[in-house]
């Protein structure tokens, strides 16, 4: 992971890979293939949990009537750089 962050000082991504399911669903069709909802809806936010990573969710707009988080990640030490972008992400009119 250190590596992307000697090219880049954020990463993103989409905090979910799927739209919600309904409540009770035990599992979630992706691409054709049935998947645990549990393990799809944390697929792409576990891997920062699990390096120590600093990320965050904002609000990207919907699809449908459902909301759309984008996943905002940035090297350990550097909060102040996620922190401004996502700011300026939520904020119109704020200065990153």
């Amino acid at each position: 992971m250190n590596s992307l962050f000697e090219r880049f000082d954020l990463l993103a991504s989409p905090t979910v890979g799927t739209t919600a399911p309904l409540i009770g669903d035990r599992e979630v069709t992706v691409n054709g293939a049935s998947h645990p909802v549990r393990s799809t809806l944390l697929a792409l936010t576990s891997p920062w949990n699990l390096t120590g990573f600093p990320a965050l969710s904002v609000p990207a707009g919907h699809l449908g009537r459902l909301p759309v988080g984008l996943q905002l990640i940035c090297p350990p030490n550097r909060e102040e750089v996620l922190f401004s972008v996502a700011d300026s992400l939520v904020r119109p009119g704020a200065v990153a």
